[in-house]
């Protein structure tokens, strides 16, 4: 459970205007204290304080009552994924974010700080498929942990889909995979004998577990777009 907090933090700037953020208390962190992860470390009188020194670049934020210590992470923290231990004291925010236009169908998984949206009927190939999520101002979505991909293996069979297009692709032909920013994927499922031939350059879930094969994206397919937020 995410409970909303508001802290309205009074940052001095060049101007001494105000700047407010509003974050949010991931309430299963509370009494964490996070092992692996140190982020920056700072020692502030207040959480106020300490959200105060989240900047663009910061994603999350752990502080600690007692020692007023406060550690900045420009990643989204979660239990599941980090070493931890129970200790009084401790609770952790992340940013609100407020720019997932679910007007437009997109879903935004708090938990996994995550916009995306399922497009189904529109028989496009890759090309399609990417121009379409580029239209939104989004990409193919990215599957670059385990925790998506159980989330969205259980999304698609929900909805009755049989297979998807997924961003990540090898543009040398080589079975290296890079997403469209260049940057190499870290995390994979491929199908035991999957990637399986190196001039099929895109990636798909199909299955029932939704496994990953590589194909050379000129069949109709639904797709998943992205937008990062």
């Amino acid at each position: 459970m995410i409970v909303k907090l508001h802290l309205f933090l009074l940052i001095a700037i060049s101007s001494c205007a105000d700047n407010v953020t509003e974050m949010i208390e991931i309430t299963e962190l509370r009494r964490v204290h996070l092992l692996d992860a140190v982020g920056v470390v700072i020692s502030t009188s207040s959480v106020l304080r300490c959200a105060a020194n989240c900047n663009s670049s910061c994603v999350s934020l752990s502080y600690h009552d007692e020692t007023n210590t406060c550690h900045i992470y420009d990643f989204l923290v979660s239990n599941d994924t980090l070493e931890s231990k129970t200790e009084n004291g401790w609770r952790s925010y992340r940013r609100n974010k407020g720019d997932c236009p679910t007007d437009i169908g997109y879903i935004y998984n708090s938990s996994l700080d995550w916009c995306y949206r399922l497009v189904t009927g529109l028989d496009y190939n890759i090309q399609g498929a990417e121009s379409f999520c580029n239209l939104d101002g989004a990409h193919l979505v990215r599957i670059n942990s385990m925790l998506r991909q159980l989330h969205m293996t259980d999304y698609l069979k929900s909805n009755g889909v049989a297979s998807v297009y997924v961003g990540g692709r090898s543009e040398n032909k080589d079975n290296n995979f890079f997403y469209d920013d260049e940057t190499p994927l870290q995390f994979t499922f491929w199908d035991s004998d999957q990637p399986w031939q190196q001039t099929s350059i895109y990636i798909i879930l199909v299955g029932n577990n939704y496994v990953w094969m590589n194909g050379h994206g000129t069949q109709p397919r639904d797709f998943v777009c992205e937008i990062l937020v």
